[in-house]
């Protein structure tokens, strides 16, 4: 899925939002890498039933 599409899809709400931007500031890592993290973020919230909220 293309990184547009996914974000059109799915919303990040502000806590999450905040954390990968600290994430990435710290660890200085690329737009790439964003994308990566949250379709993980996504995956992995998909496989706990939503256990995991981004």
């Amino acid at each position: 899925m293309p990184s547009r599409m996914a974000r059109e899809v799915r919303k990040v709400n502000q806590a999450g939002l905040m954390l990968v931007k600290k994430a990435m500031e710290k660890l200085q890592l690329s737009a790439r890498a964003y994308d990566r993290i949250l379709k993980v973020a996504w995956t992995a919230a998909d496989l706990g039933e939503g256990s995991f909220k981004l």
